[in-house]
């Protein structure tokens, strides 16, 4: 009888040592998840800035061709979508 209890503390040793691994191991996964999505959203305020800055220095330059007019929309449309990721 003390043999099988034994082996049978064994084997829940053994679980539990499996189990406390994986706990472990999903906890990093969430850590490197939350990781990456405040990088994601770093980059994309930093793309937000530089855009908002370009679309400024195409508003203040006195004289406009065409084709920065046509920048400045295209600028405004890059703005819209990246406003609708974030």
């Amino acid at each position: 009888m003390s043999r099988t209890l034994e082996k049978l503390l064994k084997v829940a040793l053994g679980i539990g040592v499996i189990y406390a691994a994986y706990k472990v191991g999903e906890s990093m996964e969430k850590d490197k998840d939350k990781n990456l999505v405040d990088s994601v959203k770093s980059e994309l305020d930093s793309e937000i800035e530089f855009v908002v800055g370009l679309i400024k220095d195409y508003k203040d330059k006195p004289n406009k061709t065409k084709k920065d007019r046509d920048n400045l929309d295209l600028l405004n449309i890059k703005l819209e979508q990246l406003k609708k990721q974030k």
